[in-house]
């Protein structure tokens, strides 16, 4: 009897798969826009070799042109040194990037590890030799994304003067203390400003675009024809006037555009001349149009704004603007619920019941059902509703002269969309006017998350709302909001201690710190220049003052960095440089606002400032 053999199966394969990119002059295509020029590796060895790896490189990534432009920098640094791509030449990128000092660790990580990623697919294709490469930097451990409560801890607090009866009620009601109470009325009230108003210019938009509709079908095959012969809508000039065009009206410029462009608008410049001016005086720009023939960031952004300040949702930025799709908010298989999936990148995706009475799945399913029919009539949008999954987010746009095409929300984009809806409903709601320049769509999670934990709601819900697998992770993000948004209070307060103790017995020295030399009785003055190294020295950070001399000080150390390094090297990197790195130290734990509201002041004290020698 033959015995059974157990023996790992060998696959023998009968070819080897090799990537290929065709030969594009110089150039490597990206998602949107121009491609990039790389004209310059004609000048570096394998320079052809080294453009198709990285044409191959970008297929897989979601933001070409951001990944490309890390990839080109180092490329135009191995081609302005004179040599070729290897391990040293790498080595040299790392000690550049190193030598400058406006950029943090983290970047100088982050430009470091796209060379060498790079550097290590040229390698395993055989383009340059194997070699080993040199370490990246250490990273510096990231603070996790700033609730609104740290991006807005001044005027909560002038918040709290303002409402002190509500909150007190409503510690009373909520048997929560007073940090807790300020920061659910708070919240409540900021978060209630993004949703309400991003709904309500959600409405804004439906009737813009209801409005267009009804233009649309009064014109049939024959009058659109007509339409698309007018090249001209300039009132003495044009050639609009016929039969069906007695007079120009608002409903004839919007059927010249559709004649021309169908749904998808180019850049008003394309227009047919006096449409743009015409419509602009009737308050129709060009966005808004746009946005009611075909979806665009104008209105997108509300849409990304309402659906991350959605309590019961809390879903990450990403969720929504790149994996959000026409079927994401479909009727449930409970009576009155609608199913919600979000996808992820990583990690669990959304999958929540809501109820169908929210005005959030109203708007969503009416964006859904507009994108389906929008993207069957226009060109191109075909191949999108082939995927398996068409995604929701997609927009019309490009360049004039350019390629314009279908594509998703760019990745950088993000940021400012919620900052331009922050800036558009502050209008409406000054209670936004402290975040506008702030605030990202990370912002919010943290917010509704430091609002439940405050409220006492149990980390098991606070769990599920934020769809994490493990409970240790989800234990520890609550803890960490929750100490970031009240430590931002505490440090106020205390901040106010300092300020308020600093006016009765310390003074100035005209350096950025406050003396206390009277309290240590130990402590010898030896100058003023010394006093950054004296242990008498007192450090105030939210005081506008020391803030104006802490960035005069840093303009004056730069200006006369080169004479000071030249003149006497030791004195520099024993003293100039170390009192520049600690001003630029403590100017990093102030925020943008307080930095901008000292600078006036700073160009006035640094042009009273002694030579340095």
């Amino acid at each position: 009897m033959a015995k059974l053999s157990r023996k790992k199966i060998e696959v023998k394969r009968s070819a080897d798969i090799l990537e290929v990119a065709p030969w594009n002059d110089w150039c490597v295509e990206v998602e949107s826009g121009s491609s990039l020029d790389v004209s310059f590796l004609y000048n570096v060895a394998g320079g052809r070799l080294i453009q198709q790896q990285l044409a191959l490189l970008l297929r897989g990534q979601r933001s070409k042109r951001a990944v490309g432009n890390s990839v080109i920098r180092f490329l135009r640094f191995v081609e302005s040194e004179g040599s070729g791509i290897s391990a040293h030449s790498l080595l040299g990128y790392k000690k550049h990037i190193d030598r400058n000092l406006d950029v943090n660790v983290n970047t100088k990580t982050q430009l470091y590890s796209a060379a060498a990623g790079f550097v290590k697919r040229l390698m395993a294709a055989n383009v340059i030799a194997h070699e080993v490469i040199p370490k990246n930097f250490k990273r510096v451990k990231r603070k996790a994304s700033p609730s609104i409560f740290e991006l807005s801890a001044i005027e909560m607090e002038q918040f709290a003067k303002e409402k002190e009866q509500e909150i007190e009620r409503l510690q009373k009601e909520m048997g929560v203390g007073k940090e807790g109470a300020v920061i659910i009325k708070y919240g409540n009230e900021v978060l209630s400003a993004f949703h309400d108003g991003s709904l309500k210019r959600i409405r804004e938009w439906e009737e813009d675009c209801e409005k267009i509709e009804e233009i649309l079908r009064e014109y049939g095959a024959e009058d659109i024809a007509m339409l698309g012969r007018i090249s001209d809508f300039r009132e003495r000039h044009g050639d609009w006037q016929s039969d069906l065009v007695p007079q120009r009206t608002f409903n004839v410029a919007i059927g010249v555009l559709y004649a021309r462009f169908n749904r998808l608008l180019p850049t008003s410049l394309e227009w047919p001349p006096g449409v743009s001016d015409f419509l602009k005086s009737r308050g129709w720009g060009p966005a808004r149009l746009a946005a009611a023939f075909f979806n665009n960031i104008r209105n997108l952004k509300y849409f990304l704004v309402a659906a991350l300040t959605h309590k019961g949702l809390l879903p990450n930025v990403d969720s929504v603007a790149f994996y959000s799709y026409i079927d994401s908010f479909s009727k449930g298989n409970e009576l009155g619920g609608v199913s919600v999936f979000l996808g992820k990148k990583r990690g669990r995706a959304v999958n929540a019941t809501l109820s169908a009475k929210d005005p959030l799945c109203k708007a969503f399913m009416n964006l859904q059902k507009r994108q389906k029919r929008l993207l069957s009539e226009v060109s191109g949008g075909a191949s999108w509703l082939r995927k398996e999954r068409c995604e929701l987010f997609v927009i019309y746009c490009g360049e004039r002269g350019g390629d314009y095409r279908l594509k998703l929300v760019d990745p950088s984009s993000t940021v400012n969309m919620v900052r331009y809806a922050a800036r558009d409903l502050s209008e409406d709601y000054p209670i936004l006017k402290s975040l506008v320049k702030k605030i990202t769509g990370k912002s919010f999670r943290p917010t509704i998350v430091a609002m439940d934990v405050a409220e006492g709601l149990p980390l098991s819900k606070v769990r599920e709302k934020l769809h994490h697998a493990d409970f240790s992770t989800t234990a520890g993000y609550a803890l960490r909001v929750e100490t970031q948004s009240s430590l931002e209070i505490k440090l106020r307060q205390f901040q106010e201690y300092l300020l308020s103790s600093s006016r009765e017995g310390e003074r100035r020295t005209g350096t950025g710190y406050l003396c206390g030399i009277e309290s240590e009785e130990a402590v010898t003055c030896k100058g003023v220049d010394m006093c950054f190294n004296c242990e008498a020295k007192r450090i105030i950070l939210k005081d506008t003052r020391s803030l104006s001399e802490w960035l005069a000080w840093v303009g004056k150390i730069k200006k006369s960095a080169e004479r000071l390094k030249y003149n006497n090297p030791e004195r520099w990197s024993g003293y100039w440089e170390v009192r520049l790195a600690e001003y630029e130290s403590l100017i990093s734990l102030c925020t943008r606002s307080e930095v901008e509201e000292a600078n006036s002041l700073a160009l006035e004290i640094e042009q009273h400032l002694p030579f340095l020698d």
